[in-house]
């Protein structure tokens, strides 16, 4: 009985967090894919969403945490992987420094 009550929770985080990605409240959206994660630290989609938003901010240190985490879910997962490396790829151009493998 828990466990439906709490993937129902985690739907209804799901969508609102959607909505407010939706309406550029990108903040709010992050704080409710990682309430998400509280409840279901294995949530794939919500661990990528949040990697997707960080990224659409510009905080590409936090993206690229939220894209790893992802593929330690999913190390098949084609769009966190591809983001990974983009991201490696920008950091490296931009300075080496902060990113050390």
């Amino acid at each position: 009985m828990e466990k439906i009550i709490m993937s129902t929770e985690v739907e209804k985080l799901m969508v609102e967090a959607a909505e407010l990605a939706k309406a550029e409240k990108i903040e709010a959206a992050i704080e409710k894919y990682k309430s998400v994660l509280e409840l279901d630290a294995k949530n794939i989609e919500a661990q990528f969403q949040v990697g997707e938003l960080y990224h659409q901010i510009g905080n590409l240190p936090e993206a690229l945490s939220a894209y790893l985490h992802t593929t330690d879910l999913d190390s098949e997962h084609k769009k966190a992987n591809v983001k990974i490396e983009m991201i490696k790829s920008i950091m490296d151009f931009f300075n080496p420094d902060l990113y050390n493998p």
